[in-house]
């Protein structure tokens, strides 16, 4: 990670053409998401402080537009993997949101990858509960 922090533009850097590629920011919070599981908040809170005070990130006006198509590599988004929206890899989409999608109508999904009851559980309980799996 802190190789790539050093060798990857910031998410501002990139050409409307490359937006969704692991950039610095990306790097930097997944490095501080490995150190606050590793309970180093020292480093959590720096590596989370350099994503903040990149400026590349805010909040977005409208919660909602976050989770929609309008947010799309929105300014909340610190790593965001872009598909197509055909479901056909033919038309150069992928099944990913088959596979992984919510089941059920209007959804469409498959319903893989969904989590545990006993994270579910965890969480409820904060990050004590995620560190006692």
């Amino acid at each position: 990670m802190e190789y790539a922090i050093v060798n990857l533009p910031s998410k501002n850097g990139y050409s409307s053409s490359d937006v969704g590629r692991a950039s610095k920011g990306a790097a930097q919070s997944l490095l501080a998401k490995v150190y606050l599981y590793l309970g180093d908040y020292i480093n959590t809170e720096q590596y989370a402080m350099d994503v903040i005070n990149s400026n590349d990130y805010a909040l977005m006006p409208q919660f909602t537009d976050a989770f929609s198509v309008a947010g799309q590599y929105g300014s909340e988004s610190i790593f965001e993997v872009g598909a197509l929206e055909f479901e056909s890899p033919a038309q150069g989409g992928n099944q990913y949101a088959n596979t992984q999608g919510v089941r059920g109508t209007p959804n469409k999904g498959w319903g893989f990858n969904r989590p545990l009851l006993i994270l579910l559980i965890s969480l409820n309980r904060g990050i004590r509960g995620i560190l006692a799996l």
